[in-house]
Parts: structure tokens; sequence; C-alpha cells
């Protein structure tokens, strides 16, 4: 498990606009069951009879970061696709759950992000710097740029389903749910061999730790 704190979070209505962009910090964690101590603060990592990682806590002092769960490293960079199960069981809606890829080091990866409400974000971290991909080019930006698709399914519990193929040199073809809503062009990140899932945590007062708890599910289905 890897951690990186997020920066000040950005807030327009309520939602929460969360910046990726930080100093990469590297916290090695290992769960093997669950850790409590005398605030009854709960973090687990187990896999649940679906085979799906299953992350639950109400910890605070994860509050504004952004865990990471490796999964097994590719042999080289995505050649051909990568597909996984997304399940937001608990915690705020606003939240970001998803995959990462072509990750050489924390200042360099690609990751799609999908909330409970339909939203998603597209981000490159190249030497530190967060892009966001608006729908049509890459911006540099301390904000996510969020967008919207009809092909998620919305609310907690819900599977979602991403897709990341490739269909050209560089060319990426991004699907949720088998639909596929846009493409895009990716090219400076060509080294990373690592691959996981990732999910942000909102603020104490949003997350409504201890008394409440965050639960996200991840399943790989593919990667080639």
């Amino acid at each position: 498990m890897l951690a990186k704190k997020l920066t000040t979070m950005k807030k327009s209505g309520t939602i929460a606009r969360i910046s990726l962009i930080a100093v990469f910090s590297t916290i090695a964690l290992i769960f093997t069951g669950c850790s409590k101590n005398d605030d009854n603060i709960v973090e687990t990592l187990t896999t649940d009879s679906n085979g799906y990682a299953d992350y639950y806590l109400n910890n605070s002092a994860r509050c504004g970061y952004t865990l990471y769960i490796a999964t097994n490293t590719l042999s080289a960079p995505l050649a051909d696709s990568i597909q996984t199960n997304v399940i937001k069981v608990s915690g705020y809606a606003y939240d970001w759950q998803g995959i990462f890829f072509n990750y050489a080091d924390g200042s360099d990866f690609l990751a799609v992000l999908i909330n409970t409400q339909g939203s998603y974000i597209l981000v490159k971290l190249v030497a530190g710097t967060a892009y966001y991909y608006n729908g049509s080019t890459w911006i540099s930006s301390n904000t996510a740029i969020t967008l919207t698709s009809v092909a998620l399914n919305l609310g907690y519990n819900a599977v979602n389903v991403i897709k990341v193929k490739i269909t050209d040199p560089n060319t990426y073809a991004l699907s949720f749910n088998d639909t596929e809503v846009l493409d895009f062009t990716e090219t400076e990140l060509t080294t990373g061999l690592y691959k996981g899932f990732l999910f942000t945590i909102d603020s104490k007062a949003n997350e409504g730790f201890p008394d409440s708890f965050l639960e996200v599910k991840f399943k790989e289905i593919a990667a080639i």
C-alpha cells in the first residue's frame, strides 16, 4: 500500500474538486486483518468471497490522502488493455476511486477515477506535475477537471467496469461498462510498469469518521 498526501481540497457547491498534485511519500503497510486501537479505529485490506480487494476503514489519519493498492506488475508498459471492476460500498459520495497504470514512480503515472455521481477524471502526473484530460486535450491544473458519463452506474454498491484499451501507438480508448466514452492520446509516460487500484479519502466531517466507514472494492479482470 502506498499513500500520497493531497493538497487542499477545492469545493464547488457540495462537490469536492480534489487536486492530486503533491509531493509523493511512500508508506509501506501490509494488512493481514483488522487493525484496531483504543479509539476503535479500524483499517483492513482483505479479499472478499468474490475475489475483490476490499478496503474498509474509519481512520481519520487517512483523510486528505490518496491510497494506492498495487497489483501484479506489467512485464512492459501497457500494450493492450486493462479492465477492472470497481464498487463503492460506503463513504463520501464524491470520493474518487479507480485504476492507475504506466506507473514509474510517485511522480509519473496515469489514472482513471470515478465517483458515485456519474463523474470521472482522467489524470496523469509527469515529473510531479498533474495534467487532466478535458475531453480533447491535457490541461495542467492544480484542481481536478471533472467529466461526466451516462455510462457510469450511479450510487453505492453499483459495479462499474473501467476499461482502457490501446487502439494505436500512444492512443487509448476509455470505456465504462462496455460503452466507449472517449479516445485520448498520451505520449509522455512510456516506462511505467506498475499498476493497480487507488482511491481518495475526503475530510473527517465528510467521511463521518470514526462513526461511519469508507469501503471500496476492486477486482482486476485483465491487464495485458
